[in-house]
C-alpha cells in the first residue's frame, strides 16, 4: 500500500508524528507539501503536480488535509482516509482571516487572506455522489477545533469510525489501523470487480 499524506492547515508533513509512524506499519507513506494558505485552485494544482497515480495509492489527511485527501481521491478515483476532516473550509477557515499564524512544525509565519477562504465553494458532503470510493472518516469526538458531531451528521453516509475523547490532532491512530486496512482491502476488492 502506498499512502500519500496531506497535512492540515498551518502545518507541514512530520515523518516522526504518531499518525505517520502507525501508517508506516501497514504501508509506505509519502508526505506532500502545499501552502495551506493558498486558494483552492492553487492548492489543487500544487497537489496534483505531486501525485503519480499508482494502483494502490491511498490518500490520508487530517483536518484541511482531510478535505484535500477526499478531493484528490475523488479527482483520481482513489480511496481516501479523512481524519477529523474540515468538511467546509469556507466556514472553518473564516476565523483565521487576517491573523498572523505561526506553523508549529516549520516555525514560519503567514497570514490567511479572505480571497483564499472564499475560493472554497463546496463542502465534502455535497460531493458524495461523485466518489468512486467514499472516504473513510475517522473522528475523535473530543475534537476541540472542528465540531465532530456536526461532521458525523453531515457525513453519515460515509464509512466512519468514531472514538470517544481525543482531540483535533487525533489520538487514536493505533486503534484505527485495523479500520484503515479493512477499508483499503474493501476498496481494492471493489476495484478489481470492474
Amino acid at each position: 500500500m502506498d499512502f500519500v499524506y496531506i497535512h492540515g492547515f498551518n502545518s507541514a508533513f512530520d515523518p516522526s508524528s504518531e499518525k505517520i509512524r502507525h501508517l508506516c506499519r501497514i504501508g509506505d507513506v509519502r508526505g506532500i507539501e502545499y501552502d495551506s494558505f493558498g486558494s483552492y485552485p492553487e492548492i489543487l494544482r500544487k497537489l496534483a503536480s505531486q501525485i503519480s497515480i499508482q494502483d494502490e495509492t491511498i490518500f490520508v489527511g487530517t483536518s484541511l488535509g482531510g478535505f484535500w485527501a477526499a478531493e484528490m481521491g475523488r479527482q483520481i478515483s482513489a480511496p481516501s482516509v479523512i481524519i477529523n476532516p474540515c468538511v467546509e473550509p469556507r466556514t472553518s477557515l473564516r476565523k483565521y482571516i487576517g491573523a498572523e499564524l505561526t506553523n508549529h512544525v516549520t516555525g514560519e509565519s503567514k497570514t490567511l487572506s479572505q480571497a483564499s477562504v472564499l475560493s472554497y465553494e463546496k463542502r465534502l458532503d455535497e460531493q458524495t455522489a461523485q466518489y468512486t470510493f467514499l472516504p473513510l472518516v475517522l473522528l475523535d469526538m473530543g475534537d476541540e477545533v472542528i465540531d465532530s458531531h456536526t461532521t458525523q451528521n453531515l457525513l453519515e453516509s460515509y464509512p466512519m469510525t468514531c472514538f470517544e475523547g481525543g482531540s483535533h490532532r487525533f489520538e487514536h491512530m493505533e486503534e484505527a489501523i485495523d479500520d484503515i486496512e479493512h477499508y483499503v482491502n474493501h476498496c481494492s476488492y471493489i476495484d478489481h470487480l470492474d
